[in-house]
């Protein structure tokens, strides 16, 4: 079948068709939704959709997430279909030729939105929803059809009507989840007074890495160090997440939290002129003498005199940034 026959029927066709693919997402997100409100959450939803429905990218400012999509659809479907019985002529300056616009951006954004929610299924929350994966291709079904539905006249300002609905859907769906994906990295935050995370500390911490902790705390070591320094992250990684926290540890950053920058400029004149060396982060003071950079949990023990036990579980490792 040549174009110039394919063209007028899709042109015929393609708004019926949008509207109907519109109603089947809106029984498949209204599904969603309701299964993401029963507490029993049975029904067709087993398996793989009962871990999305429990994760937390299952839900946007406290409500489910298929509501909003359930919402995009009946907008679509009003979109297409309204006009169709206000502007039976369909006028060039009509309804129908208004809302053409509005349907294409409406399905871009949605195809853009649902290709990000795949990826997440995909790669972080690694489980498969059909009725997740259907509203995706419903999505994608909408863009094609809006596409060729009609004859487009200006391709340029279509694009570039596309490009920045792209843009802002992308930048608005990585806010959205942002603090999602942060609340799902495992581990203890290091960030500023203002709560802006920069590492997370990940591992665990063995019984000699608590021992060892310990012995520094009760001997009077003390870690200098700034939230927004990798290997200060690093040093507290070698201890992990519980043993770190009974390190003596001072905040030298201004903008950190329970930071105490006065003592570290106190000491900075001392430190310099005991390592010879400009004071960095970390610093180490022992006993009487200050010891720069990160150390290994034996020289740690060395240093500080510790007899206790030393198979040390974790090695070096690069934090994780959220």
């Amino acid at each position: 079948m040549t174009r110039s026959r394919l063209n007028p029927w899709i042109h015929q066709w393609s708004r019926p068709l949008i509207g109907a693919i519109a109603l089947a997402g809106m029984l498949d997100t209204a599904y969603i939704t309701y299964e993401k409100l029963n507490v029993s959450q049975g029904g067709l939803c087993q398996a793989g959709c009962s871990v999305v429905l429990n994760s937390p990218y299952a839900e946007v400012l406290g409500y489910p997430l298929a509501l909003f999509g359930l919402v995009a659809y009946a907008a679509m479907a009003l979109l297409a279909v309204v006009p169709l019985f206000i502007d039976k002529a369909e006028k060039p300056d009509g309804l129908i030729a208004q809302t053409w616009t509005p349907l294409l951006l409406g399905a871009l954004a949605m195809a853009v939105f649902s290709g990000y929610l795949v990826y997440l299924l995909a790669v972080e929350i690694q489980a498969v929803c059909y009725f997740c994966i259907a509203s995706a291709v419903f999505s994608v079904l909408m863009l094609g059809l809006t596409l060729v539905g009609r004859a487009w006249e200006d391709w340029g300002q279509t694009l570039f009507s596309g490009a920045i609905v792209t843009m802002v859907t992308v930048v608005g769906t990585l806010g959205l989840f942002s603090p999602v994906a942060q609340s799902m990295i495992p581990g203890t935050r290091i960030g500023d007074a203002s709560g802006n995370v920069f590492f997370v500390v990940g591992t665990e911490s063995g019984e000699s890495e608590a021992q060892l902790a310990k012995h520094l705390a009760v001997t009077g070591a003390t870690m200098y160090g700034a939230y927004w320094c990798p290997h200060c992250c690093e040093q507290k990684q070698l201890f992990g997440q519980t043993a770190m926290k009974d390190v003596n540890y001072v905040e030298c950053a201004d903008s950190g939290k329970n930071s105490d920058s006065a003592q570290c400029k106190a000491v900075a004149p001392e430190i310099e002129k005991q390592t010879k060396e400009n004071f960095g982060f970390p610093t180490w003071k022992i006993g009487d003498r200050f010891y720069p950079g990160r150390k290994s949990l034996p020289e740690l023990a060395e240093l500080s005199g510790y007899i206790g036990p030393q198979d040390f579980k974790n090695g070096f490792q690069i934090c994780k940034t959220p």
